[in-house]
Formats: C-alpha cells, sequence, structure tokens
C-alpha cells in the first residue's frame, strides 16, 4: 500500500530543486510524460512495480525510453525512485509536484462532481465564484456522478462543498438517527 507522505516528500525535495534551477515546468512536463506513458501502457507499469524485475533492469530500460525526451534530474528522480524500491509513487509524485507548482503561480484545483454535464457558463461561473473565496484562480475539473441525485459536491484544496441531494439526505438521515438514539437514551 502506498502512503501519500512518502510521495509529498520526494515531490517537495524535487519542487525546490526544480525552483532553485527555474525548471519547474520543465520537470512538470517530464513527470507529466512518464506517468501518461504509463498510464497508458499497462505492460509498462507492469513492468516498473513489479517486484520480480531487478532494478537495475528496471532502470535500464526506464532510461532507454525517456532518456532523450526528459532532463536529466527528472532521469535521476526516476533512478533514485527504482533503487530505492518507490517507483509506484511515480503518479502520486506527479501530482503532489503539480500541486506545489500551481500553489506558487496562485492557481487551485477544484474537483466538481455534478449529476448533468455543466455549459462553460456555468463553470466560469462557478469557478470565478470558487476564486474569489479562495483568493486565487480557480480550475474547476468537471464530472459527473448520478449518485449525488442533484445538486454539486466541490473538492477544493482539503475542503469539501457538498450542496448535492445525496449530501443533504446523509446529512438529514444522520441527524434522524442521532435524535432516535438521544429518545431512546431518555427513555431508558
Amino acid at each position: 500500500m502506498l502512503r501519500p507522505g512518502v510521495a509529498k516528500r520526494y515531490a517537495r525535495a524535487f519542487y525546490e530543486v526544480a525552483k532553485a534551477e527555474k525548471t519547474a515546468d520543465v520537470f512538470a512536463s517530464d513527470l507529466k510524460l512518464i506517468t501518461a506513458s504509463l498510464s497508458s501502457h499497462v505492460a509498462l507499469q507492469q513492468f516498473l512495480t513489479s517486484p520480480l524485475i531487478p532494478g537495475m533492469l528496471k532502470q535500464e530500460r526506464m532510461s532507454k525510453i525517456f532518456g532523450q525526451f526528459v532532463h536529466v534530474k527528472t532521469m535521476n528522480l526516476m533512478q533514485v525512485l527504482i533503487a530505492s524500491g518507490r517507483e509506484a509513487y511515480i503518479s502520486q509524485i506527479e501530482a503532489e509536484f503539480t500541486r506545489y507548482l500551481a500553489d506558487d503561480l496562485g492557481i487551485a484545483e477544484a474537483d466538481v462532481e455534478s449529476v448533468i454535464p455543466l455549459t462553460d457558463e456555468q463553470v466560469e461561473k462557478l469557478s470565478r465564484a470558487l476564486s474569489k473565496e479562495a483568493g486565487k484562480s480557480v480550475h474547476c475539473e468537471v464530472r459527473i456522478n448520478p449518485s449525488l441525485i442533484g445538486g454539486l459536491k466541490i473538492r477544493l484544496g482539503d475542503r469539501v462543498i457538498d450542496h448535492s441531494v445525496l449530501g443533504r439526505l446523509e446529512e438529514f438521515r444522520k441527524r434522524l438517527n442521532d435524535r432516535t438514539l438521544v429518545n431512546i437514551a431518555a427513555k431508558e
């Protein structure tokens, strides 16, 4: 099982190097290339994360595949991850690195769940409202989730704003259960 703290430490260290060398955009695109390649090529992902394949072979193959396309420091990161048996963390590291870069640029990502597709105008209006509240530019990534029944569920950083029918029903159920328990306790 992957531990999120591990990915954050690697991403933070790599981001500090990127900031110092003013190569954050390059490193971000390198990490995106690697994670996109792993996502779209299951065999490559299985090869990289297999405990049966020696690390030296993994390092050699990854260098051959990505060496000419990514910055040498990005390749060094991959080599370190493989050598320490943490190659499975690359996707989490990419996500954290991207978040650090966005934070420094004053950009936040909001995950928006909706029952129906939102129009461009609705997404823009929501983005402006969230930007005003967050104090930074907010980009909304909208996903369809029919289980919400109606309304929206928004994740902005560590905050969850649940204005869905499902969320309201669950809140109502919880209050109803609490009252039932209070009534039962009062009768005893």
